[in-house]
């Protein structure tokens, strides 16, 4: 931004200002030296208020940039805790209007090897000049030269070449590419009832507003991208799972299961004491591996999952795992009939499963409790122990440094499909875990109707 408006004058600026010299009482008798000390007081007063207009002018623009920079760095800060596409164009947009005192604000991002100039954004939703967007000369001519282009329009779509009069159907209109290392990603227009609104002092600063959200857009771009990928590998997981876990118990399983039928067959027909010991002891050795293959395979990837859903899964495993552990587990499902898409599905049990395991293996809890709800169009897990608990804060910094994985692993899960992770714990106090994940909006609008 050019501040050289901004300068105040120099502190000897005021030297320029010849003073009048003071009135003698000899010119009180001399109507002609008392004429000219006269005018050399008017033209004193006048220099005087020009450097007071100056000082004046240099203080508000000082301020206005202030205001700028201030409106730039909201945005910036507003931009880094933001990742999806939409919500960060649209908060561009809503920013653009609030901060700048204008009517309307749009964006266009361009589509099919930068041909197609695609809406994205726009603020306010509901303004009747959205009906009939001005400007499209300027928006092309923004993206074809890469910079700034404005002009002045009437309602009608008409556009002035001139600045027009001010009548309530008169406003005026800038194009700001969105700029990205030299490339033009799309284009933000912005409209204003002021037909002389865009000064080049104030396109300047318009400009670099876009070329900011041109970078939140990167970055969005660039999590979105990493969100798809990180969800291609974990649906790959998944599948590798689902693979070993059925190769597992169908293959090995089986195979160990002939075994161990040749050895009980072997036995009945063996009469010598010491064989038959030996062929006891085999047998318990396979039926030992028979049941190591069937746990790993159920911790692999539950077929009941696939089967008969997550509800049907959670009380098994919770079953299972208490039994095993000597715990009390409980679980709440509310609708009971509870129904979600797959990925969801293996989600929460992926949650429940890495929970349980850290309860047992590090808190010796004694009771677990999960709590599953469907809350309109979002998913509300929560699962809770009675085991000794942790001090969250150091916890979460050693996550920082990627330490405690599996909490690792869990928050990551729930972030990839926009969720949020809540951890409450303190020592002696047991641990809380609170998931909410978003339903598709198909799925939740089907299973509310």
């Amino acid at each position: 931004m050019d501040n050289s408006k901004a300068k105040a004058p120099s502190a000897d600026a005021d030297t320029n200002l010849t003073e009048p010299a003071p009135v003698e009482a000899s010119l009180i008798d001399n109507p002609q030296k008392l004429k000219i000390a006269y005018q050399q007081t008017i033209l004193y007063a006048r220099d005087l208020n020009l450097k007071i207009g100056e000082l004046k002018q240099a203080e508000k623009t000082l301020r206005q940039n202030a205001a700028d920079l201030a409106v730039l760095f909201e945005a910036s800060q507003v931009f880094l805790s933001q990742n999806n596409i939409e919500t960060t164009l649209q908060t561009a947009c809503q920013l653009m209007v609030s901060r700048f005192d204008l009517q309307l604000s749009w964006v266009g991002l361009l589509t099919n090897n930068e041909v197609e100039l695609h809406p994205a954004a726009v603020y306010p939703p509901d303004h009747p000049w959205t009906r009939n967007l001005a400007g499209q000369d300027l928006i092309h001519q923004a993206i074809r030269t890469a910079q700034a282009a404005t002009g002045h329009y009437f309602e009608t779509g008409t556009r002035q070449i001139q600045p027009p009069t001010l009548t309530d159907d008169a406003y005026s209109l800038a194009a700001l590419p969105l700029l990205h290392n030299d490339d033009v990603l799309g284009v933000m227009s912005v409209y204003s009832r002021q037909p002389d609104y865009f000064t080049p002092d104030r396109l300047q600063i318009l400009q670099s507003f876009a070329n900011l959200t041109a970078v939140a857009l990167v970055k969005a771009r660039l999590f979105e991208r990493l969100q798809l990928l990180s969800q291609q590998l974990v649906d790959a997981q998944e599948a590798e799972r689902r693979h070993i876990a059925r190769e597992l118990h169908d293959e090995i399983g089986q195979t160990l299961t002939a075994v161990k039928i040749n050895l009980q067959a072997m036995q009945r027909r063996s009469g010598v004491s010491d064989l038959t010991a030996s062929l006891q002891e085999s047998m318990d050795i396979v039926e030992q591996a028979i049941q190591q293959v069937r746990n790993l395979s159920l911790d692999l990837r539950p077929s009941l999952l696939d089967d008969l859903g997550l509800v049907a899964t959670l009380r098994w495993y919770l079953d299972r795992q208490a039994r095993w552990a000597g715990l009390s587990a409980h679980l709440t499902v509310t609708p009971p009939d509870l129904q979600l898409p797959a990925n969801l599905e293996t989600v929460c049990f992926r949650l429940v499963q890495e929970a349980l395991t850290n309860a047992l293996r590090h808190a010796q809890a004694q009771t677990i409790r999960v709590d599953l709800q469907r809350h309109d169009k979002e998913l509300q897990l929560v699962i809770g122990d009675d085991g000794l608990g942790f001090e969250v804060e150091p916890t979460l910094k050693r996550i920082a440094y990627g330490k405690g994985l599996g909490l690792v692993g869990m928050q990551e899960r729930v972030s990839l499909l926009g969720g949020r992770f809540e951890l409450e714990s303190a020592p002696g106090q047991g641990t809380q875990i609170r998931v909410f994940l978003p339903l598709p909006p198909a799925w939740a609008e089907d299973r509310l109707a």
